[in-house]
């Protein structure tokens, strides 16, 4: 059984037949995730999820919008 807690990155562990505590740690994977989805400029800016919005939307148009030729690159142009 593990309890997760909301406003730190620490996790307990615990045994599901006996209830002894397995472990206390610091959860690590879920301040990398959260700086990889801007959710922790979210946190820190207090907005709630408006910042990993709009981020999550540029990035998604900038990578269907890259690709194409007419974009500017100077790589695919047909002269």
């Amino acid at each position: 059984m593990k309890f997760l807690f909301v406003d730190s990155y620490y996790e307990i562990q615990l045994d599901g037949a006996n209830g002894k505590v397995l472990s206390i740690g610091q959860r690590k994977s879920d301040f990398l995730e959260g700086v990889h989805d801007s959710s922790i400029v979210d946190d820190y800016l207090g907005t709630s999820d408006y910042v990993k919005l709009v981020y999550t939307s540029v990035m998604g148009v900038s990578l269907l919008v890259l690709p194409s030729p007419d974009f500017g690159c100077g790589m695919a142009q047909n002269e």
